[in-house]
Formats: C-alpha cells, sequence, structure tokens
C-alpha cells in the first residue's frame, strides 16, 4: 500500500496547470485569502500553515501570511511540494512533515492556518489527533483558523462515498479525499480538542466543475460568497470554517456522544411529522449549576421587548404579528439583544406557567420554579459571534433571579444542531413530549426523565 507522501507526491507531478485547474486554484485561493483578510489580525508572530499545496501548484496564502506575520512556517507530507512552494515563496521556512506529528515545541505558535488539510484524512479519530497536536504547539490564546469539506453539502457528501478510482480517473478530483465533517462536527471536533471557538463560516458556494468547466477567474466569482449569509449556506458552502483559540494546558480528546439506542432515521422522523405523530425531546437547564460564562463577540443590550417592539420586530422577520401577539395574550416574553447601533440581533421567547408548543399544538404543563425558553432566534448578520450564546446567559441570569430553578427546552430529534447548541448551552435529556393525530383526535403524551 502507497503511503500518504507517495500519493502527493504523484498527485504534485500530475497536476494540470491548465485553464480550468488554474480556475480552480485561483477561486480556492480568493476564498480563502478573504477568510483569513476578515479572521486573522493585522500583525501576529509566527504563523504555522498545515500543507503547502496551494503555494506549490498557485499563488497561495503564504503571501497574505508573510504581510502579517514575524514568520511564516509551512508544512507538508510531500518532499517535491514542500521544496516548490519554498522556491515560489521566498520568505517561507517550508519543512517536510506530518501534521499528527509536529516537529515544534509546546506553546511556539501563535497562529494555525489549516485550510482544507484535515479532511484527507481516512479517519474520524485522525482528525481529532492532528486537532489535539495543533493545540499542542499553540501557546495558550494562539488562534487557529480551520477548513474542512462540508459534509452537509450533497455535492461533497456524493464526492466523497464515489469510488477512488472513479473520481481519479475523471480527473476533477486528483487528490485523495477523507473523512469530513458536518459544520456542527466540525465545531465540536474543534471544542474536543481543547479549544474555544468564537467564529464559524462556511466558504466557497460555486462548485469546483461549474469554475473548471467554465474557466471563470476568481474576481467574478467571489462575489457569489453572499451565499455565505444565507439561509440554504450549510448546503451550498463547500467548506466548513472555524476560528478558535486555544485554551492552554494539555487537553484530552473528548469521546464524541454515543448514539441514542432506538434513535429514529431523520427521515422517518420527518414522515411521522407529516402524518400522525409529532415529537419533541425534552431538555432542562438546572440554574443552580455552575455555568461557563458566554461573552459576546460584540457589544450588546440585554432585556425584554416591550409588547409594541415585539410586534415591530415578528412583522419585519416574518411578514406578520399575529404569532407574536397571539404568543403575548398566552402570557409569554420576548427576551431580546441589541446591538450598539440599536439593531435586534438576536431574540428567544419564556413562557411560565403551562407553555404552549406551536409545532405539536398542545401544551407541556410547567411546575413551580420552571421556565420554557423556544423560539430563539439570530440575525444571520450575527451568528458565529456568541451573540446567542450571551442572550441565553444573561436571560437565565435573570430567571434566577425571578426565582425560577429551571428552563426547559423542547427541540426536534431531527434537529441536530439544535441539539448539540442547547448541549453547549448546559441542557440534558430530560424526557419527551408528543402529539399523536388520527383523524380528528389528538392526544397528548408528556414523559419526564428528569
Amino acid at each position: 500500500m502507497r503511503t500518504g507522501t507517495e500519493v502527493w507526491e504523484e498527485v504534485a507531478s500530475s497536476w494540470e496547470h491548465e485553464r480550468g485547474a488554474i480556475a480552480v486554484r485561483a477561486y480556492s485561493d480568493a476564498v480563502n485569502r478573504a477568510l483569513l483578510e476578515r479572521w486573522l489580525p493585522e500583525r501576529i508572530g509566527t504563523v504555522l500553515k498545515t500543507d503547502l499545496f496551494d503555494e506549490a501548484t498557485a499563488d497561495g496564502l503564504v503571501g497574505l501570511l508573510l504581510a502579517r506575520a514575524e514568520r511564516v512556517v509551512g508544512i507538508d507530507v510531500a518532499p517535491s511540494i514542500v521544496q516548490a512552494a519554498g522556491v515560489r515563496n521566498p520568505g517561507l521556512e517550508a519543512a517536510v512533515a506530518d501534521v499528527q506529528e509536529l516537529p515544534f515545541d509546546d506553546g511556539s505558535i501563535d497562529v494555525v492556518v489549516s485550510n482544507s488539510t484535515l479532511d484527507h484524512f481516512a479517519s474520524l479519530a485522525e482528525i481529532d489527533r492532528a486537532l489535539l497536536e495543533l493545540a499542542r504547539v499553540l501557546r495558550p490564546g494562539g488562534l487557529l483558523i480551520v477548513t474542512l469539506d462540508n459534509d452537509a453539502n450533497p455535492i461533497i457528501w456524493l464526492r466523497n462515498r464515489m469510488p477512488r478510482s472513479l473520481l481519479h480517473r475523471s480527473g476533477l478530483v486528483p487528490y485523495p479525499v477523507g473523512r469530513t465533517l458536518r459544520p456542527g462536527g466540525l465545531r465540536d471536533a474543534v471544542e474536543r480538542a481543547g479549544f474555544a471557538v468564537d467564529r464559524t463560516a462556511l466558504i466557497a458556494h460555486v462548485p469546483r466543475l461549474a469554475v473548471r468547466l467554465l474557466g471563470l477567474r476568481s474576481p467574478r466569482l467571489v462575489g457569489a460568497e453572499r451565499a455565505g449569509m444565507a439561509p440554504t449556506r450549510a448546503l451550498t458552502g463547500q467548506f466548513a470554517a472555524v476560528r478558535a483559540r486555544a485554551r492552554g494546558g494539555t487537553a484530552a480528546v473528548q469521546p464524541s456522544p454515543p448514539a441514542r439506542r432506538g434513535q429514529v432515521p431523520p427521515l422517518v422522523e420527518r414522515a411521522l411529522a407529516a402524518t400522525v405523530l409529532r415529537r419533541l425531546a425534552l431538555l432542562s437547564l438546572d440554574l443552580g449549576s455552575p455555568r461557563p460564562p458566554h461573552a459576546a463577540g460584540i457589544p450588546l443590550d440585554l432585556g425584554f421587548l416591550d409588547p409594541a417592539e415585539v410586534e415591530a420586530h415578528h412583522t419585519a422577520r416574518d411578514g406578520s404579528g399575529e404569532a407574536a401577539r397571539d404568543r403575548l395574550r398566552r402570557g409569554a416574553r420576548c427576551f431580546a439583544a441589541w446591538t450598539a447601533d440599536g439593531r435586534i440581533a438576536s431574540v428567544r421567547w419564556i413562557a411560565r406557567g403551562d407553555a404552549h408548543i406551536d409545532f405539536l399544538g398542545c401544551t407541556l404543563p410547567l411546575a413551580a420554579g420552571e421556565a420554557y425558553n423556544f423560539d430563539t432566534w439570530t440575525d444571520p448578520v450575527y451568528r458565529g459571534l456568541g451573540v446567542a450564546s450571551a442572550t441565553g446567559a444573561r436571560l437565565n441570569e435573570v430567571l434566577a433571579a425571578d426565582g425560577v430553578r429551571t428552563v426547559v427546552r423542547a427541540v426536534w430529534p431531527a434537529n441536530e444542531q439544535g441539539l448539540r447548541n442547547a448541549a453547549r448551552e448546559g441542557f440534558v435529556p430530560a424526557g419527551t413530549i408528543m402529539s399523536v393525530r388520527v383523524g380528528p383526535l389528538r392526544r397528548r403524551i408528556v414523559r419526564r426523565t428528569r
């Protein structure tokens, strides 16, 4: 069996410098440069780039890194790629090395840039090991910027499940592809390695096949990155990106949460919801337990909206304020975060007593000292800045001061991202609420485990 070094040596020697391949490299460099320009500080110390294929075959990113850093170090497993990148980029310190076994001292690197390196490994365990190694060499507070093929993109999902021989013969994917993750999975993996995530994004929204066939150059394509703010961005973005800070100390990779026994597949869950059975997972948060701080990346004002503001916000957001008026009539309140210019960045609804659940068409009885948190929304402009978490943390403080001991949330089991977000805030499984519908008959079933 050939080693990874041998495979990449072959890729480098056979790389096609024709019109389509040049356009793909130019587009890739452009979207990655735009990401780094947003996420990198203006002045930094030592930067490590975890592979040099971009720099060996095109302009790459080292030029931007050299303009901002005192020292730029780059590694690659293929000696020919290291040599070519060094020749093309005077000032780059290029070395042959594996990202899973870095030849650097603990805490010796200020910034790591790892764009589409870890998605060439064959297993998730290798991704975890690489992230742990990056955490080791970064100084406490050091910056990690990592991108991975986005497994939520249907094209990427299909490509990664096609036979390697077919991809190679087609010429469209001449390099090896490996295991990758959905956006939430990448964030989870980074956090398991001991990092604190502060930004996320989805980039490269034009399919590579279209770029290759049309031969379009990057200036005509970068405008398509506006799709990164659209609700469909997880389906169109070819790469998931995370920016995170090293916490310091030696981290241990924590195992991913095990799959629940008897878990209903998402397609079955959707079919049931459209016919006879709708169910939500109940989650609870004990306000008396210690919780990690959640600070937003921008200044915020936080508090409850008055009824007029609630109606105006929901009318602007949904085209109608009727749902908001109905919630207010039931006694629910809307907690919000405002930016410095007065724009509403995030909202959360809270209910006491019996909480009406629109999705199920029934109510959830709440005990004394319980509050129900629902319809959490954050303006797409402010996502990835910690705004939602900061809003929830402040709301919990307000509720605790008002005598609330437990906050309850209900999440559709097929909403994996919603479950992950709740887990990050400290919510734990607490039961199930279901609505069974057979013709005109309706029945509510509540099962509490805590």
